[in-house]
């Protein structure tokens, strides 16, 4: 299973003058006319300038969320152990077992 990465940061302007230019070869803004091309990409430049793009993660902090993960399985392996050691104990202790789920009564013996 791959970490998931929330990081985001701002764009440089090498990234944006780089995304500006491959929006201008598109065949859609190349039938606009001047104004409309112009318009198109001063939009589409402030569009770039306020919206984040994804940051690649560091080594670092994948082996640190591998660990994280790894002690996040073993809690959750380890309160499954106490759960079914509880409840099974509950059910030897006792002759009559009685579960109430949303809408029904059942009885185990």
């Amino acid at each position: 299973m791959r970490a998931v990465f929330s990081g985001r940061r701002k764009r440089t302007e090498q990234e944006i003058e780089e995304a500006l230019a491959s929006y201008s070869n598109k065949a859609s803004t190349k039938i606009m006319n001047e104004q409309d091309k112009e318009k198109a990409s001063k939009d589409k430049k402030e569009w770039l300038e306020r919206t984040m793009t994804r940051q690649t993660p560091s080594r670092a902090w994948l082996e640190l969320n591998r660990e994280v993960r790894k002690l996040q399985y073993r809690t959750a392996n380890q309160r499954k152990d106490v759960l079914h050691k509880i409840s099974r104990a509950l059910t030897e202790s006792n002759q009559k077992t009685i579960i109430k789920p949303y809408d029904k009564w059942r009885v185990y013996e």
